[in-house]
């Protein structure tokens, strides 16, 4: 068998199972066999992947990174989980999550060139750097194929509006002695799936389901808000408040302010209609890998790759919070009919729902040369470009000051009218003159030489020859973020925007050692086998410094049934070029000062990066056992246990008045007055600076069950039991010294238990397979009514059939495969956190339900 790199590893191995690290591999077929159709929908069901994954469905697709998707391994977060490519990195998309949290996009990569996926579950900063606390995944794509093979898959689900998903790949290769060449290419498209497709979903008012009513509080009739008292002619006077304008006046568009005042109140509006659950995307590109032996020990290689990922998400038609704001409908405004300024809550509904519309390239090209060295060394230098370019466009958003405007015209052409119900009370031309486009751009590039060498060494006291791996790179990453003047000014009604931008120099070195110290001619009772594996690695960044993590495994071989193994790593995260220098933005929060006694004022806050932050810190150990029992059962148990330390958070601004001395600078107060002195109090706060330290702290520990079986039998084809789950029972968080400890193990966003299992048949080119699909319950959160969110099973079927042999050229070589996601149709399960007004949680739970998909695919 041909020497192969697993993740966990520099040094080349026959047997992908001998490693001191639980890693979980996934190949091309066992891909196939869980039946969706993106490298984000396989990951999302893998049960290591919890709490901060996400995909473009994510908040209706509102996310900061829209159209995007990203794995967070163990919980901890996109930027704890390092993503690799053949190995090697990827550029970090263009829009960080959450403002800082930067990751790899996964909906780059295309299913249709994946030849398997590794998942590396401990930490592995001593062989890749950052980003490697909760583990590696590493997706390796197609290269040794020969011929030419075409695909085309469509499915849809079985209820609500068409939401059609299509998508068609080609393949070619060619291998010969000299070397290989392959091309992929692939087409896919998934139409836009919106809340109102869905009866748990459509409405935000949840109360059918035991909910309550999460419907906005800014709508369309409005609400008037009178902020000083009112004078009707008969002398009745009413008090400054808040009251619906009615739907129903007896002149439509114009009510009288007499009929508003009858309706003390605050108007809803149900936004969830206009929202997408899953927005519309299309995504195309080509990889080619190519390697050639140019001279007897040397070859050289490529790798080069582009793909296009469009996107187009909807949200509700923009709401303006005026009393909020500080938007005013003067005395003036000829359809006010109050007489008075007043100020007001409305949807601009005539202005169409905000639409954000998309377009992400991903291009990656690694030219690289491999020679032998001799004996069984290696080295293979590198060279790697990886960029990754966002262009977001906003239609139908808001421009603030010419709302203004519009209420201060005396006009009736020109002036807007908040005081009447539904389409056509403004002329379209008053409502364009309020219309923007907002744009947002993001671009992150990474280039990295690199050179490694890997062998055995010539010593050998019988249990196997030494193994080393040694090797360096250089890093340069560079992000930029960038809004629009006019979102990065708060210009933009009930929306913003901030820019950043920054880059780093990073150089590395690594060693490797695989140590046999017992095993093949020389073993003992109770050892067959005996390894060890150390690994180091040194960085220095431009930015905050040096680090240096080591590595250590073991692995155990009592008896040929049993393998023991066991790790401790260190690892970090440096902080993200966002978080170091994401730029400055300003708000008005309302605060206390315990300093000065005064509650509930409103106070400047900025908030930006820190250059200062330093990388968070992370130790991991893992332990774990699998056995054997019989013959192709393999069962297994590890344990796993994370401490990260220095975790970066963004300091609630309260906190920082709370805890003002534990934040110099951080308070920026006026000089005392004579009569503060007189009180023994600081002065008046100018401001206060919010932005990112190094202060959290986390404990993240539990338990991953395995379990395998192959079946063979003569007359029955084969059958094959794969089966994992993970239980994470700890998951504690400490904000910042002194705080109180959090558990967030079984709480909102962090079930504790996940797991699937798979269970197929193959016979005769037929396959059958069954799949289970669990996730646990965990509690509400800011629960309103509701305790828990259940936990919920759904269930997979697939059947496929290759056709060979048979008087019809046309059909030889075809594989059919028919399959249903969730065949029972199971909706999620119910949600009234606040945060969900769909009635679900978007994060972890698909809307989708039942899916059906038909898959025909030919090979020349």
């Amino acid at each position: 068998m041909k020497p192969v790199i697993i993740t966990e590893s520099y040094i080349p191995t026959v047997d992908v199972n001998a490693s001191p690290s639980p890693v979980k591999v996934l190949t091309a077929a066992e891909i196939q066999k869980i039946g969706v159709a993106t490298v984000s929908d396989v990951l999302q069901r893998m049960p290591q992947n919890n709490a901060g994954m996400f995909n473009e469905s994510l908040s209706g697709g509102n996310s900061f990174s829209k159209g995007s998707a990203a794995v967070s391994l163990r919980g901890l977060g996109p930027n704890a989980t390092l993503v690799l490519l053949n190995g090697r990195r990827l550029a970090s998309y263009g829009f960080a999550q959450n403002v800082t949290e930067q990751f790899v996009d996964l909906n780059s990569i295309p299913l249709a060139a994946v030849e398997r996926i590794e998942i590396l579950k401990d930490g592995a900063s001593a062989l890749y750097g950052s980003d490697a606390i909760a583990g590696v995944v590493n997706i390796v794509l197609k290269k040794e194929f020969t011929g030419t093979e075409v695909t085309a898959r469509i499915g849809n689900v079985t209820r609500g509006d068409d939401m059609l998903e299509q998508s068609y790949s080609a393949a070619w290769g060619v291998l010969t002695e000299k070397g290989s060449a392959l091309v992929v290419a692939d087409w896919f498209s998934r139409n836009a799936l919106f809340y109102r497709d869905r009866d748990y979903a459509r409405s935000a008012d949840q109360r059918p389901r035991g909910g309550v009513d999460l419907r906005s509080r800014f709508g369309n009739p409005g609400t008037i808000i009178l902020t000083s008292p009112w004078t009707a002619p008969d002398g009745t006077v009413y008090g400054s408040g808040r009251y619906r304008v009615p739907s129903n006046p007896a002149v439509p568009g114009h009510p009288t302010a007499l009929e508003i005042v009858a309706n003390p109140g605050v108007n809803r509006y149900d936004y969830n209609p206009w929202i997408s659950a899953y927005p519309d995307t299309t995504r195309y590109g080509a990889f080619t890998a190519v390697d050639y032996q140019v001279l007897e020990k040397v070859k050289v290689f490529l790798e080069a790759s582009f793909r296009r990922v469009n996107y187009e998400v909807s949200a509700a038609p923009t709401p303006v919070f005026g009393d909020l704001d500080g938007f005013i409908v003067p005395a003036s405004n000829p359809y006010n009919p109050f007489g008075q300024d007043v100020t007001f809550r409305y949807r601009l509904t005539e202005a169409g729902p905000r639409i954000d519309e998309g377009e992400t390239d991903a291009i990656r090209l690694l030219p690289g040369i491999k020679v032998e060295l001799g004996g069984d060394w290696t080295a293979e230098a590198a060279f790697l470009w990886s960029e990754s370019r966002t262009l977001e466009v906003g239609k139908n958003f808001i421009s603030a000051q010419a709302l203004q405007d519009a209420l201060n015209s005396t006009d009736p052409a020109t002036a807007l009218n908040v005081f009447g119900a539904g389409q056509g009370i403004n002329s379209p031309d008053v409502i364009n003159s309020l219309k923007v486009r907002t744009f947002r751009s993001g671009r992150s590039i990474l280039w990295s030489p690199d050179v490694r060498a890997s062998g055995t060494l010539p010593i050998d006291w019988g249990a196997g020859r030494v193994g080393l791996a040694v090797g360096g790179e250089y890093r340069y990453e560079d992000v930029r973020d960038l809004s629009d003047p006019f979102s990065e000014g708060g210009h933009i009604v009930s929306s913003g925007g901030t820019s950043g931008a920054g880059s780093r120099d990073v150089w590395a070195a690594y060693i490797e050692a695989r140590i046999p110290l017992l095993g093949q001619d020389l073993s003992f009772p109770g050892v067959k086998e005996l390894e060890v594996q150390a690994a180091g690695r040194f960085e220095q960044y431009s930015d905050f410094g040096d680090t240096a993590n080591p590595k250590v495994g073991v692995r155990w071989k009592p008896l040929d049934q049993v393998v023991l193994r066991g790790t401790y790593a260190e690892s970090f995260r440096a902080p993200s070029l966002v978080e170091l220098f994401q730029g400055k933005s300003t708000a008005f929060d309302s605060l206390a000062d315990p300093a000065r006694g005064e509650n509930n004022l409103q106070y400047r806050v900025e908030f930006g990066g820190n250059p200062n932050l330093d990388a968070e810190e992370a130790t991991s150990w893992t332990a774990g056992i699998a056995v054997e029992p019989i013959k192709n059962l393999t069962l297994s148990v590890d344990w796993f246990h994370i401490k990260q330390t220095g975790k970066i958070e963004a300091l609630p601004p309260q906190d920082i008045l709370d805890n003002e001395a534990l934040f110099p600078g951080r308070v920026i107060r006026n000089p005392p007055t004579d009569e503060d002195i007189a009180k023994g109090i600081p002065g008046s706060i100018v401001k206060i600076i919010s932005g990112y330290e190094n202060i959290a702290e986390r404990r993240v520990e539990g338990l991953d069950f395995g379990i395998r079986y192959l079946y063979p039998t003569e007359s029955w084809g084969e059958f094959t039991l794969d089966a994992s789950a993970s239980w994470q029972y700890q998951f504690d968080e400490v904000p910042k010294p002194g705080d109180p400890t959090i558990h967030f193990a079984g709480a909102y966003n962090w079930p504790e238990w996940r797991g699937y299992g798979t269970l197929s048949w193959e016979y005769k080119g037929f396959t059958f397979s069954f799949t289970a699909n669990y996730i646990g319950e965990y509690d509400q959160g800011l629960q309103i009514v509701h305790k828990y969110v259940d936990d919920l099973w759904t269930f997979d079927l697939q059947a496929g059939y290759t056709f060979k042999n048979t008087k019809y050229d046309l059909l030889n070589n075809v594989r059919l495969v028919v399959g249903v996601l969730n065949v029972t149709d199971e909706d999620p399960p119910f949600s009234d956190n606040p945060n969900d007004t769909a009635g679900y949680d978007t994060s972890i739970h698909d809307p989708r339900g039942r899916f059906w998909y038909v898959q025909v695919s030919k090979k020349f």
